[in-house]
């Protein structure tokens, strides 16, 4: 029961309590970064381990179950939360951030847990409906984005409940509506072809540390939730929703790469790479039971170079005088080039591992992803601005380094750190996944 309470329980309190500090935006982040992070070792602590038995409880009548892999995807998702918080607390990002991600953290937890899955997606729409106010925090005048996320979200519902109810009185005679219903409800969910219309308005309009946490972050509950789904009706396998999953993947792949190819602006090249990767995501979920491990380890990936391009994005919007500092366009290229998963980035380990996997189905669908990454890759060469360089006479005064600089630097410590050991994601990823 304490872990329940710490997952459902505690984040709303946390956020009551941060609702009424709303004026007060950098001491509300402050105080939320440091409960989120005691929260997560909390989490961390209270979740079974692998060999032990998954917590039960019963919630209104309906199942809840916490198994390691779960738990692990959850740890994962309030330790980043508290990252996020943190530079939230250097980078105040409108007044409803704070409450509104630490509000949308308790149904994000319930998702995975619910058992049936229908009630999972119940969950995951009233996230949505929370992060609502998260992307709308500070911009009021900027309702497009979050108007068709939630557009998205709500669409999503009707297809999973009726996937759902198929599933529980066993209309197995109908096995082909079912599993297209749950294609569908996977595509809305997973921003495939063409659900992906509140991307790009979302990166234009919504804050910088908001992006990353509906992009990156609260993704991770997603996937867990679509393998959860996935795994837990063998009936499935029958079926060919794995099939069109890699379709629907390599569908979104090639026309990312067509549109950023195509892009001339720095948020339509970071939206466009985005949904590329959520291409990637598709595709490896319908290509086994390892997809699960290497969709989480993409989306990992995609959190931590999210969090460079948006930060990178919030300093150079910053700038006073409109300079563009070399330093930042390097941490701003480095992190979407990241998101293409290019070699010497954190994103290569998922995207090899993608890639490997749709060769297994068929070489043809391997080749169509990596020409997908070789187009996005000169599209965003095109796109992003290049840095120009001190020149060689003039030192950088290391004396002016101050606290956005560190916590820059820091960010690209751990990502040059996973480039440097690739095989951390897949292991944290495969520790949340669950077993093939």
């Amino acid at each position: 029961m304490l872990a329940l309470i710490l997952l459902l329980v505690v984040p709303l309190l946390l956020s009551a309590v941060t609702l009424l500090l709303r004026r007060w935006p950098s001491t509300a982040s402050w105080l939320a970064a440091g409960s989120a992070a005691l929260l997560a070792l909390a989490v961390g602590a209270v979740v079974p381990g692998s060999d032990d038995p998954a917590l039960q409880w019963e919630l209104l009548g309906r199942l809840l179950v916490l198994d390691a892999a779960t738990g692990e995807i959850l740890t994962l998702l309030h330790a980043g939360s508290a990252l996020l918080l943190l530079l939230a607390a250097l980078w105040p990002q409108g007044q409803d951030f704070v409450p509104a991600l630490l509000a949308s953290l308790a149904p994000l937890a319930l998702a995975p847990m619910a058992r049936p899955f229908v009630f999972g997606a119940v969950a995951l729409l009233v996230a949505a409906t929370v992060l609502v106010a998260l992307i709308q925090a500070g911009r009021a005048g900027s309702t497009l984005a979050a108007t068709r996320y939630l557009t998205v979200m709500v669409l999503m519902l009707p297809f999973f409940l009726v996937a759902g109810w198929m599933l529980e009185t066993e209309q197995l005679i109908f096995l082909r509506t079912l599993w297209r219903l749950l294609f569908a409800g996977f595509g809305l969910l997973l921003m495939g072809i063409p659900f992906h219309f509140w991307l790009r308005p979302l990166i234009q309009e919504a804050a910088p540390l908001a992006v990353v946490f509906v992009l990156g972050l609260s993704q991770l509950v997603l996937v867990a939730f679509a393998g959860a789904v996935i795994g837990g009706s063998p009936v499935l396998a029958q079926t060919d929703l794995g099939l069109w999953l890699r379709v629907l993947g390599l569908a979104t792949m090639v026309a990312a790469a067509l549109l950023l190819f195509a892009a001339r602006e720095t948020e339509q090249a970071i939206a466009y790479a985005v949904l590329l990767d959520a291409g990637v995501v598709l595709a490896t979920l319908g290509a086994g039971a390892t997809g699960v491990a290497t969709a989480l380890t993409v989306v990992l990936a995609r959190s931590l170079a999210l969090t460079l391009v948006m930060v990178a994005l919030q300093l150079l919007r910053q700038e006073e005088s409109g300079a563009q500092p070399w330093w930042l366009l390097l941490v701003l290229g480095y992190g979407a080039v990241s998101l293409l998963g290019l070699p010497l980035t954190p994103g290569f380990a998922g995207r090899w591992q993608a890639i490997a996997l749709l060769g297994a189905q068929s070489p043809w669908q391997a080749l169509l992803a990596v020409l997908a990454v070789a187009v996005a890759a000169v599209g965003l060469w095109r796109a992003l601005p290049l840095p120009a360089f001190p020149p060689a006479d003039r030192k950088l005064d290391w004396r002016l380094i101050a606290g956005p600089q560190l916590i820059v630097a820091v960010l690209l410590l751990a990502a040059l750190l996973l480039t440097l050991f690739p095989s951390w994601l897949p292991a944290m990823a495969a520790i949340g996944s669950p077993p093939a």
